[in-house]
């Protein structure tokens, strides 16, 4: 194919194996792969039959959602490149038939995998068996392939977050991958909850502290094949890509969005400045760094000073849009009272209030008098008139979560990302924008575009996304307010 895009020429007649392509960055990647590279061969996406639907019947499902509509629009039967390859990232030989293997070793050259478990609270062993053994098994995998050119793992920007500084280098974890495995397979449960904790030691939880171990495996065990590690922050809704706004959960940011939203959450952890330094990433990015990322490993491998070793890009915006916590909870405050969610149960608070032993008395009566009482009367109204009641469950729900990014939004880190930038840089003018890596990010827009999204996707509230948000908020300056710098230290 004579594409004007090397990245596209790069994918043109290679088929590809996909993990995780059921989860919010794998769906966006399969997308983007497909209609981007359209002279790819084929993409092969590990799923799990359940729910009596076969891997292909959940595929095509899949292929029924929004963030696939345009890619249907302009290309009608990209259907026919994917093939659902029934499995089990637990499994040994990822639980692939015979047949399946031989299909796959036979024409694969290129494997992304973008599985794993994001549960900050897993058990230390169900965090292992997925995140590391997953990806054992995935690269075993790799190296069963006749032509393997390029392995793509995604890990996450916070695989180090015992470190304030964090270069694009694999680091050595607190303890090696195959004493963990042996030890998470030697205790029975109730000993591993007691050790989970010196196990993490500086790491938050099983999430963070099995990423990192993950990476020393791969690199302990990739050998020869052509392999790259992509380290995203927080992933957020898409900025551009199909279309501006598309989400798919309300885990994490989107989660808090919706707790901010719905007037559940009035405040979060973070220092007592009011300034930590928040990090998020677009989820369209991601997928084109994924995939912008196997044709670097091949395209300018001979730049590299040891092409041996795996190359990491730390996927960040803080080095070029930096953006606070209280910068963002006062975005979604204000788009929350513009544009309510239909699970709103106050008013949301002009800010979000951000604390660390400040707010003490307001945090008591938030959290023990006035937001219970609220969720009682919500709940009752539901009782009498034959709904389920929610509300007190949901604001649990919410409370947790803030326990568990407290960490995340009251510590900052500094992201070395020189691969990113050769990355963005060795790619031609076409390839920049075809996949757009550009991580300067209007964050007042940024953040109604994700409102938008969470209610038309999550909600699905109608919301008019036919005008681009900066025109929208042109129409609507006399109504929607941006804070501005000084308002939002107040």
């Amino acid at each position: 194919m004579n594409s004007p895009s090397a990245v596209a020429r790069f994918y043109a007649g290679r088929s590809v194996f996909i993990t995780g392509g059921a989860g919010f960055v794998g769906k966006n990647t399969v997308e983007k792969l497909l209609r981007s590279c359209p002279a790819v061969e084929r993409v092969f996406v590990l799923m799990r039959p359940k729910k009596n639907k076969t891997a292909q019947q959940r595929l095509e499902e899949i292929a029924k959602l929004p963030v696939f509509e345009r890619l249907s629009r302009e290309q009608p039967n990209f259907m026919r490149k994917i093939v659902g390859v029934p499995g089990d990232l637990l499994q040994p030989g990822l639980g692939i038939s015979d047949a399946d293997h031989s299909r796959i070793s036979a024409s694969t050259s290129v494997v992304l995998h973008i599985a794993a478990t994001v549960n900050f609270v897993e058990p230390i062993r169900d965090a292992v068996a997925t995140n590391v053994l997953g990806t054992r098994n995935s690269i075993q995998l790799a190296h069963s392939l006749k032509n393997p050119e390029a392995f793509v793992h995604v890990s996450t920007a916070y695989s180090n977050s015992d470190k304030s500084v964090v270069e694009e280098k694999v680091y050595d974890p607190p303890i090696d991958p195959e004493k963990l495995i042996s030890l998470v397979y030697t205790l029975n449960p109730e000993q591993l909850a007691m050790i989970t904790p010196s196990l993490l030691g500086a790491f938050p939880n099983t999430y963070t502290f099995t990423k990192g171990v993950t990476e020393r495996l791969i690199e302990n065990e990739i050998g020869s094949i052509p392999c790259a590690i992509v380290r995203p922050s927080i992933i957020t809704p898409t900025i551009r890509e199909p279309f501006e706004g598309w989400v798919d959960n309300i885990t994490g940011f989107n989660g808090v969005m919706s707790g901010v939203g719905s007037g559940m959450l009035a405040y979060i952890k973070c220092t007592g400045v009011k300034d930590t330094k928040l990090d998020l990433i677009p989820v369209d990015l991601t997928a084109n760094a994924v995939i912008a990322a196997a044709w670097d490993l091949n395209a300018n491998r001979h730049l590299k000073a040891d092409p041996s070793k795996v190359t990491v890009y730390n996927l960040t915006t803080g080095d070029v849009s930096p953006l606070t916590t209280h910068e963002c909870g006062g975005f979604m405050a204000v788009y929350g009272n513009q544009y309510p969610l239909p699970t709103k149960i106050r008013k949301t608070s002009r800010f979000l209030h951000v604390w660390d032993n400040g707010y003490w008395l307001y945090r008591k009566f938030d959290q023990h008098i006035e937001l219970p009482l609220r969720c009682y009367v919500a709940d009752t109204v539901a009782k009498i008139t034959g709904k389920k009641p929610r509300a007190t469950r949901t604001m649990q729900l919410y409370n947790m979560l803030r326990d568990v990014l407290g960490f995340f939004t009251s510590t900052e880190w500094d992201w070395k990302t020189d691969n990113l930038r050769r990355l963005e840089k060795n790619m031609s003018p076409i390839d920049r924008k075809t996949f757009d890596l550009n991580r300067e990010i209007a964050w007042d827009k940024y953040h109604l575009i994700s409102w938008f999204g969470v209610r038309k996707y999550v909600y699905k509230q109608p919301v008019d996304l036919t005008p681009s948000v900066e025109e929208q908020l042109t129409r609507d300056e006399s109504s929607v307010v941006i804070p501005s710098s000084s308002e939002l230290k107040q």
